[in-house]
C-alpha cells in the first residue's frame, strides 16, 4: 500500500470514520460523523486522545492516552493549564493480575475509552470551579459509546464495553451533582499535533505513570490523584 494511502486510511480509522474489518477498511457512511459543536465561553475544555501502535515482530502492541486542559475566556480564547500522557496496560500485554489493566487486550476503542477515563477524572477536579466543562474526544465511535443506550447494550460484548459503561456511569454521577455540567463533544478532526505527539511518546516509552511533557523526573505523579487542581506551575 502506498505510504500516502496508508496514512489516509489510518486517519479515518483513528477518528471512527472507517473501521477495519475482514475485507479491509470500511467507511462508516451509514452514520455520518456529527459536526463538532462550538465551545462555550468561560468553560473548562478537556481534550483527550489516544494512540495504538500495533504489534511488530516480537514487540507487543502499545497504546497510550493523552489529555490537555485549557480555560476558555469570555471570547472563547484558550489558555492551556496542563498536558499529560501515559501508557495503557491490558491483560494481554501486562498480565491479568496487573492492577493498572483496564481491558483484556489493546484496541483503538479501548485506548480512546481509557483516555476518556482520565478526562473524567480531571473533570471531577475542575467541577468545583463552577464553570461548564466540555470533554472533547477525537473519535466519533467513542462519543457514541458514551450514550446510555449504546454503552448498556450495543457494545456489551466488545473489549471496550466495560470501560464505556464505567465512563458513562462516571459521567452521569458528575452531572447529577448540583451545579455541574459535563458535556461530551465529538470532534472527527485530528487532535492537536502536540497532543498526539506526547501520546505517541508515552506509547513508545511504556511508562504507565501520568507524565507532563515538561517533567523529566521519573517520579512524576498523576495530576488527578491530588486533592487540588494541578497545573504546570505547581
Amino acid at each position: 500500500m502506498e505510504p500516502r494511502r496508508a496514512t489516509i486510511q489510518q486517519s479515518k480509522k483513528n477518528t471512527g470514520i472507517a473501521s477495519i474489518r475482514k475485507g479491509g477498511p470500511r467507511l462508516n457512511l451509514l452514520s455520518p460523523p456529527p459536526p463538532a459543536q462550538p465551545l462555550p465561553a468561560s468553560a473548562v475544555h478537556i481534550r483527550v486522545t489516544a494512540t495504538l501502535h500495533p504489534a511488530k515482530g516480537k514487540q507487543p502492541p502499545r497504546a497510550a492516552w493523552a489529555i490537555a486542559v485549557e480555560d476558555l475566556d469570555e471570547d472563547g480564547q484558550p489558555t492551556e493549564r496542563m498536558r499529560a500522557a501515559g501508557a495503557i496496560a491490558t491483560a494481554a500485554t501486562h498480565g491479568p493480575s496487573h492492577p493498572a489493566c483496564q481491558a483484556t487486550r489493546h484496541t483503538w476503542q479501548v485506548a480512546h475509552q481509557a483516555a476518556v477515563t482520565k478526562g473524567l477524572l480531571s473533570a471531577a477536579q475542575h467541577h468545583r470551579r463552577g464553570r461548564p466543562i466540555v470533554l472533547t474526544v477525537h473519535n466519533v465511535t467513542t462519543a457514541r459509546d458514551l450514550q446510555a443506550h449504546r454503552a448498556s447494550s450495543a457494545r456489551r460484548r466488545t473489549s471496550h464495553g466495560r470501560l464505556a459503561r464505567n465512563n458513562l456511569s462516571t459521567l452521569q454521577r458528575l452531572n447529577a451533582q448540583p451545579g455541574v455540567t459535563v458535556t461530551v463533544r465529538a470532534d472527527a478532526g485530528p487532535p492537536p499535533a502536540r497532543l498526539q505527539r506526547i501520546a505517541d511518546q508515552a506509547a513508545q516509552s511504556g511508562d504507565l505513570r501520568s507524565r507532563h511533557p515538561a517533567d523529566s523526573a521519573s517520579r512524576a505523579n498523576a495530576p488527578w490523584d491530588e486533592l487540588r487542581v494541578w497545573d504546570p506551575g505547581d
